[in-house]
């Protein structure tokens, strides 16, 4: 199995394509993030690797099978998804909502999904309804529940727009943990440039359907590049202590 993800020629919309002749792979282990002005087709993308969206044309590989063959059951135990909606239908405990991440597995114990929620910091919250918690304490109930699905594919939508900075960083340390002790993949949609840069091994950058930029943080995270795709003048700043780019706004957008 040479790639994790596979995505050949692939053209896909709503009625009209959002996504036109994407390719993209993914190494195992890998961390990739995605970034692109709102309508860039990121979202989209989601949709077509979880089976969301039918293909207009085009395949999609994950460990070499394509999805078309995978039934439901077969892709929760290889994709897990963190999506940007965070609501449920029931007031349901906390500790519940997670364990609901493991119905692709036998052992659905609170046991088995304890540690997922001390990585989350959500442990204390186990016996709370979910509709009684604070977006951000949302936000990590659903990551865990992600987690506890144990797939070694995970995609992230916008994982971090409800997090603080404390939680935003203690949730990607989390991630790099996984990745090296569990093989963990990661495809992360990431608005935040910055967190891109400091924890993606890889930036791809969208806009209106394909990809005008694939690199590591530095090849991709450049004022040329960040005009092109947002229309905003940046500086980039190179830290002493860290080898990737930080982006710095300008007030001036000419």
């Amino acid at each position: 199995m040479d790639k994790h993800l596979q995505i050949n020629n692939l053209t896909v919309g709503y009625g009209r394509p959002v996504l036109t002749d994407f390719n993209l792979s993914l190494d195992y282990g890998e961390c990739l993030g995605i970034i692109g002005p709102n309508g860039a087709g990121k979202s989209t993308f989601i949709k077509v690797v979880t089976k969301l969206l039918p293909l207009q044309s085009g395949q999609v590989l994950i460990e070499d099978t394509d999805i078309a063959q995978l039934s439901q059951l077969e892709m929760a135990r290889r994709i897990a998804v963190v999506n940007q909606s965070n609501e449920v239908s029931f007031n349901y405990k906390v500790s519940d909502i997670v364990r609901l991440g493991r119905y692709a597995h036998a052992d659905q114990s609170l046991e088995t999904v304890r540690q997922y929620m001390v990585y989350t910091d959500i442990w204390k919250l186990r016996d709370r309804g979910f509709r009684e918690l604070s977006g951000g304490e949302k936000q990590r109930v659903i990551i865990s529940q992600a987690l506890a699905q144990e797939a070694k594919l995970l995609l992230m939508d916008e994982p971090t727009s409800d997090l603080d900075i404390r939680h935003q960083v203690d949730m990607f340390n989390v991630l790099e943990q996984l990745r090296e002790k569990q093989s963990l993949s990661i495809i992360a949609i990431m608005h935040d440039l910055n967190l891109a840069s400091l924890y993606c091994d890889r930036i791809i950058a969208l806009k209106d359907g394909h990809i005008v930029a694939d690199g590591s943080p530095g090849e991709v995270l450049t004022p040329a590049h960040i005009k092109k795709i947002y229309g905003v003048n940046v500086d980039i700043m190179q830290r002493k202590d860290y080898q990737q780019p930080f982006v710095l706004l300008r007030k001036n957008t000419d």
